[in-house]
């Protein structure tokens, strides 16, 4: 993304020396991951949803955050359509990115990065509360820890310093600004799916609105930067106003809390007015803060006109 070409972000390919058997192997190491996540994915859905089903014996309930199944008392559990989705995506993406660097194509190691840091680490959070509710928080150090560091496994193997995304873009200023701003929307987007998974806790609309668009558009933002596409920088700040509808619609909503670490964390960073306002911001805040010459630049270009 050359700061001096709003139009057009395209950069053009040009080969670059590259260690092939490190590339070789992370591609190996992803495909191995594929094949563990798709695993692991069985067995969380497996856990935390079908095996309370019992046909005849359970009563379903169907809403906007998906379907619950009851399992005894008030204890409920819900399978959310959009964690099967990402679960989808997520495995397509590793997919994808093993593939591209068995070739040896161009943005191979952008949406390898990209799959890693933005898609995948942020699940951490699923499974974290996977553990407090079926485990009483058992292994939740465990997990917080071996996230990060089995990410950094791939990126390790192809980091090559200033060279790493040369090949994506030699042409373009700051790559890195680039592929941090498709890591901060995945991230973004990834919290704005976790409200309409929860949404069934809110009694208003304003933050699941804001959450279904924040999702919408971080997707798209997300896709439309690997792609070097000057639209993106727009759609990435709608992606983050979007959001801010998240925090700031609980000036008019009820939350029914159902115990956990995520009810400490809505109390704690919705509690307040100005509590709100910081978590509407983080997101803003942090791709101002990475895309910020490229959005300053978009923004003369187009009053320019």
């Amino acid at each position: 993304m050359h700061p001096n070409n709003s139009e057009a972000l395209t950069c053009a390919a040009a080969p670059s020396p590259e260690n092939r058997e490190r590339t070789v192997l992370a591609a190996g190491v992803i495909a191995l991951m594929a094949g563990l996540y798709s695993g692991l994915s069985i067995f969380y859905f497996y856990e935390d949803f079908f095996k309370f089903i019992e046909p005849g014996f359970n009563a379903f309930a169907t809403d906007r955050s998906g379907v619950s199944v009851h399992i005894e008392g008030t204890l409920w559990s819900v399978l959310s359509p959009w964690r099967l989705v990402l679960t989808g995506a997520t495995l397509l993406l590793l997919s994808m990115s093993a593939i591209r660097l068995m070739r040896g194509s161009r943005d191979g190691k952008a949406l390898t990065m990209f799959t890693l840091w933005g898609v995948m680490l942020p699940q951490v959070f699923w499974w974290t509360e996977f553990v407090v509710d079926w485990h009483s928080g058992s292994g939740l150090v465990a997990i917080i820890l071996a996230a990060p560091l089995i990410v950094m496994v791939p990126t390790a193997l192809l980091y090559e310093g200033s060279k790493t995304l040369q090949s994506w873009s030699p042409r373009c200023a700051s790559p890195g600004r680039v592929l941090g701003t498709a890591i901060a929307l995945g991230w973004t987007g990834f919290f704005a799916m976790e409200c309409l998974d929860h949404s069934y806790q809110m009694s208003g609309n304003a933050s699941f609105a804001g959450a279904l668009l924040a999702l919408g558009f971080s997707a798209l933002g997300a896709y439309g930067l690997l792609r070097f596409r000057a639209w993106a920088l727009p759609v990435a700040a709608f992606a983050v106003f979007a959001f801010a509808f998240i925090p700031l619609g609980f000036e008019s909503q009820a939350y029914l809390a159902s115990g956990g670490y995520i009810d400490a964390f809505v109390t704690s960073s919705m509690g307040g007015c100005g509590a709100k306002l910081v978590t509407a911001l983080v997101p803003a805040i942090a791709v101002y803060w990475i895309a910020g010459p490229y959005l300053r630049k978009f923004g003369r270009h187009l009053f320019a006109r």
